[in-house]
């Protein structure tokens, strides 16, 4: 009897091991189409990326990493060379006789630290600060939590064959202070849209017209920020505010009738939240970190 417990227990962990599907990142059937932020709130800039030919650079197999800020997608600029390897690390090389940099690790468990040679030195390394799975298209995928080391704030998320929700290279720039935000607005693969932003819900932000995305639509001021225990919303007419995490669920929804609300944030987990604001003019989105 204990036998047969023992066999059904290593069938039951094989079939679950081989069941764990892994969905690599680097291939050439997918595009990414990503945000960014500048400092000042205002300006805009949208691009898109994909992967493209195999190049072959001391003995390792690289795909081109392209890039375009047109939107008709017809000039391509190249970014350099990426590879993913079987222990599902990816790597980028930014010119063929550059070092390989660690660009992502998928093989990381809860508590692990990865170094990226992006981070500034004072951040140090990032840590998994929880591993769940997000449906994407019909199909579970491994997502991953990360923080800085020293801290438990989530700052960035990983999702297996997509990369970072912040935009596929942006760990280049992760911890840069005030220079920018990076979003991923959308994602495609085999000419399928697989993942939308659900806090911009386009794959390309104008800032005018029917999405109406824009901080400078009409006067909006949220303070403190970073915040602890409540923040204030200054806005110039009646709106309907929601407050989004960083994976776009809705966290709170309040009809606002004065011209200055404070919200509770005190229960919130520390992390980066958008605040959407929407109004006869249009909606506003905008950011603030609680801690």
């Amino acid at each position: 009897m204990k036998k047969l417990l023992l066999l059904i227990a290593f069938i039951f962990s094989m079939n679950f091991t081989n069941g764990q599907t892994y969905y690599p990142l680097v291939d050439t059937n997918k595009v990414w189409n990503e945000l960014i932020e500048w400092a000042d709130g205002i300006t805009f800039t949208n691009y898109i990326t994909k992967f493209t030919s195999d190049t072959v650079i001391n003995s390792f197999h690289y795909k081109k990493v392209l890039i375009t800020y047109d939107s008709a997608q017809i000039n391509w600029t190249n970014n350099g060379y990426i590879r993913e390897d079987s222990t599902k690390k990816v790597f980028l090389k930014e010119e063929p006789d550059s070092a390989d940099k660690l660009l992502y690790d998928f093989n990381i468990g809860l508590n692990d630290t990865v170094t990226l040679p992006y981070i500034p030195a004072y951040f140090g390394s990032l840590k998994v600060e929880a591993i769940d799975s997000v449906n994407i298209y019909g199909h579970e995928r491994k997502r991953f939590h990360l923080s800085w080391v020293q801290d438990t704030m989530v700052v960035d998320i990983w999702v297996e064959g997509i990369g970072s929700m912040r935009g596929v290279l942006t760990t280049l720039n992760l911890g840069i202070p005030n220079s920018q935000d990076d979003v991923l607005l959308c994602f495609t693969e085999n000419d399928t849209l697989k993942y939308i932003n659900p806090v911009y819900n386009t794959c390309y932000y104008s800032g005018v017209g029917i999405h109406g995305y824009n901080t400078n639509l009409f006067a909006t001021e949220i303070f403190p920020n970073p915040a602890t225990s409540n923040i204030t919303i200054e806005i110039s007419q009646n709106s309907a505010i929601e407050i989004l995490n960083i994976e776009g669920q809705l966290i709170k929804a309040i009809a606002a009738r004065d011209n200055k609300i404070s919200i509770d944030v005190s229960a919130l987990p520390c992390g980066v939240y958008f605040v959407k604001i929407k109004t006869e003019k249009g909606v506003a989105v905008k950011k603030f970190v609680k801690e």
